[in-house]
């Protein structure tokens, strides 16, 4: 029924620039496949007789819709918008490192509009008024359908998931799309959040987006990871956020619990 495809495929997508960048030889030899992913998901030219326009993309509401044919009495849905940012901003990577300008510029703008979307129909901060304020009071909606909306997940009733699956991965895009101003007031619904207890990994890292610091320090205390995360993961992202001192440098990165060895003089 075409559903989800570019949360499935954008995985693909990304994961292939990413490793195009560093080793070409692996992105030719895939190139057909990598590119047929694209396709399906962003294809821009009507002229294609194998697939759609922007399969899941909505160009009036900006968004996209995750729901292919099947029909729900509330019509098309879409639950997690950081996953539809992956996928295009891996077609934007993917475009980068091709050296297709056009790939790369849509890549951009199929980012830009799910992130403008999202901060409209997802994202609830106190001085939002597109919803009713029992909505307003959770800051995050789960899913989006054409005409209700649910604080609710497809795979659970969890504050973590309906917050987590807004926010995971965390790549670039999260930190124009998560902003400081709406995740102060994001993060007071989550903070004392750990169920289930493989999820709280998304709300650390959520948390580095206001307070590094104190993500760092509780990051100790993460021992259990979502699929498709990792302890590497959740601290090269705490350790790479700004702080109030300094922008993105070598010295923003916490050296609390890292110790040099000393050299034995000869």
């Amino acid at each position: 029924y075409y559903n989800d495809h570019y949360f499935q495929y954008g995985y693909h997508i990304f994961a292939s620039a990413v490793i195009g960048r560093k080793h070409p030889a692996f992105l030719e030899k895939h190139k057909p496949t990598i590119l047929t992913y694209a396709r399906d998901v962003a294809n821009p030219s009507p002229k294609d007789t194998y697939f759609t326009v922007t399969r899941h993309k909505d160009w009036f509401g900006f968004h996209s819709w995750a729901a292919g044919l099947f029909e729900f009495p509330a019509g098309r849905n879409q639950e997690s918008t950081s996953e539809a940012l992956m996928c295009y901003y891996g077609l934007m990577l993917l475009g980068e490192t091709l050296k297709n300008t056009e790939m790369l510029s849509f890549g951009k703008l199929l980012l830009a509009m799910e992130i403008r979307a999202a901060k409209m129909y997802w994202h609830m901060p106190s001085t939002s008024n597109v919803y009713p304020e029992i909505f307003r009071q959770n800051r995050m909606v789960g899913i989006v359908w054409a005409n209700k909306v649910d604080y609710a997940t497809w795979f659970g009733k969890n504050d973590l998931f309906i917050h987590g699956i807004q926010m995971l991965p965390f790549l670039p895009p999260t930190e124009i799309c998560l902003d400081k101003a709406f995740m102060k007031e994001e993060y007071e619904i989550i903070k004392t959040k750990n169920d289930p207890a493989d999820w709280t990994v998304y709300r650390v890292c959520a948390r580095a987006i206001i307070d590094k610091e104190g993500a760092w320090s509780e990051a100790a205390s993460v021992n259990v990871f979502h699929s498709g995360t990792c302890r590497t993961i959740m601290l090269h992202w705490i350790a790479t956020r700004p702080t109030a001192q300094y922008s993105h440098s070598p010295q923003t990165l916490p050296t609390q619990n890292i110790t040099k060895k000393k050299k034995k003089k000869k």
